[in-house]
């Protein structure tokens, strides 16, 4: 991700990693049930509809801080810095 890597195949896994595909794991599945069930989520808060928006959070914000690492890195390996 980003020119770098996740990690995701190192033995033991680094916590970030995990819970990067743990999310992405449990987004797609609780993707799945909404595309395939009656669209009551989008007039009523669903229990199914709050746990994927508790996923998509943790997806959000270990994409974040994968982006902080690699940007942090670049700019600490620049030459020209604006």
């Amino acid at each position: 991700m980003f020119d770098s890597r996740v990690g995701a195949l190192d033995e033991p896994a680094p916590p970030d990693a995990m819970e990067f595909i743990i999310s992405l794991q449990g987004l797609f599945k609780y993707l799945q049930t909404l595309m395939y069930s009656l669209p009551v989520y989008k007039y009523v808060s669903t229990p199914t509809w709050r746990t994927f928006e508790q996923y998509g959070d943790r997806v959000h914000a270990a994409g974040l801080r994968f982006v902080e690492k690699v940007r942090t890195y670049v700019w600490t390996h620049t030459q020209y810095q604006v």
